[in-house]
């Protein structure tokens, strides 16, 4: 799995979270919804360990995983070696929930991403995921006018490591058919950081592009990322 993972977008507590500023805050109080404390909880594509250690003062049960650990930064989480681009081991314990936040778009097989998802979580357990939303006026607005996608440019797989475009009806159609009953879809916008005057631009443009998404609901014209909340009901294919 190809992850470049870029410093200083956002920290917590001095440890980057590699991800526009405000969505690691949005994420964690959408699994505080869904999750109570003192669950337990797999912090997948983990990085650094900055979501990691949010949810370890708030009282969950962590362990992380990702395919590198070697920048690993959390004393206080056990963490171990896991590409879900590869075959999942044979895996013994159970979690409650599992949090991915901003995985599944740098993955080859986001299907295979659920099922194995499912086989680590116990009876009931919840999934708990984010992704860039390509359907938002600001996506649809890219797209016009350089051909390209909010998070997905080219070379965006040599330089963020997003290599799977995935608009969030094509999720819910994957987890429908793979054993899974959403719970929430929850669109969240991040806070970029532009000069001001690209920060006004790109809210008049946006303007113009208002009529190319009526079609779609007004979260998702607003918000640049999309999560979802799922419960596994049954054995995933």
């Amino acid at each position: 799995m190809v992850v470049q993972r870029v410093a200083n977008l956002s920290d917590y507590k001095g440890i980057p979270a590699s991800v526009q500023g405000g969505l690691h805050e949005s994420m964690f109080a959408f699994l505080e919804k869904h999750v109570h404390s003192g669950a337990s909880v797999l912090d997948a594509g983990a990085g650094y360990g900055a979501m990691s250690l949010r949810l370890h003062e708030a009282g969950y049960r962590v362990e992380a995983c990702d395919a590198d650990i070697s920048d690993w930064q959390v004393s206080q989480v056990p963490v171990w070696e896991l590409d879900f681009n590869r075959d999942l081991p044979d895996a013994t314990k159970k979690y409650d929930a599992i949090i991915a936040v901003e995985v599944i778009e740098h993955l080859e097989n986001p299907r295979k991403f659920l099922r194995d998802c499912g086989r680590l979580l116990g009876p009931g357990g919840k999934l708990l995921f984010s992704t860039p939303n390509v359907l938002s006026i600001d996506s649809r607005r890219i797209f016009v006018t350089t051909g390209h996608f909010f998070s997905f440019r080219r070379n965006s797989i040599a330089e963020s490591g997003h290599s799977t475009i995935l608009p969030y009806w094509l999720l819910e159609e994957m987890m429908g058919l793979g054993g899974y009953r959403i719970l929430e879809r929850k669109f969240m916008k991040s806070k970029f950081r532009r000069p001001g005057y690209k920060k006004v631009v790109s809210v008049l443009a946006n303007l113009l592009f208002l009529p190319f998404g009526l079609g779609i609901p007004l979260g998702a014209a607003r918000g640049n990322h999309v999560a979802f909340a799922a419960a596994v009901e049954k054995d995933l294919e």
